[in-house]
């Protein structure tokens, strides 16, 4: 952990715009690192002042990035968020002149003003959780990769998105990583992965494989790798908010008990409480993942939580599906465990 520096005035100033403030600082005239930096709360933050929330740091990447970088990004975190896979998050937009210079030969500056100036101000002035992410791309990926995902701060984790490794220097010794590190999460599209091999291996070395994971995104370029690999980070950090995938549904045994333990612990953890309607959607895809299965039981417990009016459609629809896909003896059998429960 850096040693704190003398810290620097913040200024802040409330733009008219709602949940939106701009922080604007420039640490000493040493490292002659000039960075604006917007800060976005949800809808939520002041109508539940009891809430905290988790940060996501964006670093400015629009040099690198074709399109409207900031712009897209902020779209899919409130388009993931609406889609209840993903929780109000407070946003924190970085945005740094002469950008690939800082990330690159000016990189250690910018690290000791985001530990030592930014996030200290961010967690005092902010309803946070401890959990924090930082997310950059291409050089920017670089730097969050190489400087955050390899030393110990106050984030839970590093998304890497298509990242460029502009020279060898990046390639932090060994015994020079300190724990505890944040989830490293790396993400390529079909590209040159310059000095990816030489970096990884410090993982290897240091036996960190557990904070790592470098996933390749199959038909993507390093420019429309940015929002697909956003997304998929996102969901993979907050893992524990978004409940069970359909398509997991069926290879794991969930029981309405573990239903009621998981949206307790989503609150305790997010101060979010799931509505009655999120409650009753995420028993009926169980209830009909589980009678897709034969778990005719299991299913029953599901369909009795649900308070869907289609119940009867659903079973003999899956019924019928089944039939046609020939496994008749399954689809009596639905039909006759289930004629007389609605």
């Amino acid at each position: 952990m850096l040693k704190a520096i003398k810290r620097l005035p913040l200024y802040l100033l409330l733009l008219v715009l709602p949940s939106v403030q701009t922080i604007a600082s420039e640490v000493d005239s040493k490292a002659k690192l000039k960075i604006a930096t917007e800060v976005i709360t949800p809808d939520s933050y002041d109508k539940n002042i009891e809430q905290k929330y988790p940060v996501v740091y964006l670093f400015d990447s629009a040099p690198f990035y074709l399109g409207s970088y900031f712009a897209e990004a902020k779209l899919a975190l409130e388009q993931l968020a609406a889609q209840h896979s993903f929780p109000d998050v407070i946003i924190v937009n970085i945005k740094i002149e002469s950008l690939y210079a800082t990330v690159n030969a000016k990189r250690d500056d910018l690290m000791t003003w985001f530990q030592a100036e930014l996030q200290p101000e961010i967690q005092a002035n902010y309803r946070t959780l401890n959990k924090q992410v930082a997310v950059g791309f291409s050089y920017t990926g670089g730097w969050v990769a190489a400087e955050l995902g390899l030393h110990a701060t106050e984030l839970t984790d590093v998304l890497s998105l298509s990242p460029v490794f502009d020279n060898t220097s990046y390639v932090v010794k060994p015994d020079e990583i300190a724990a505890p590190l944040p989830k490293l999460r790396i993400y390529f599209g079909n590209e040159h992965r310059r000095l990816e091999f030489q970096f990884a291996s410090v993982w290897a070395e240091k036996k960190l494989s557990e904070n790592l994971q470098i996933t390749q995104l199959s038909g993507e370029t390093h420019q429309s790798s940015f929002i697909p690999s956003l997304r998929h980070g996102l969901l993979a950090v907050f893992s524990d908010y978004r409940a069970v995938a359909y398509t997991e549904m069926s290879a794991s045994h969930w029981t309405t008990a573990n239903v009621e333990q998981f949206f307790k612990q989503r609150e305790q953890v997010y101060s979010v409480k799931a509505s009655d309607e999120e409650e009753s959607d995420l028993h009926t895809s169980l209830a009909k993942a589980y009678t897709y299965a034969g778990k005719l039981e299991l299913a029953s417990e599901h369909w009795l939580k649900s308070a869907s009016k289609h119940k009867g459609y659903f079973i003999a629809q899956i019924a019928g599906e089944v039939e046609h896909a020939g496994n008749a003896s399954l689809a009596l059998k639905i039909r006759e465990h289930f004629k007389n429960m609605f």
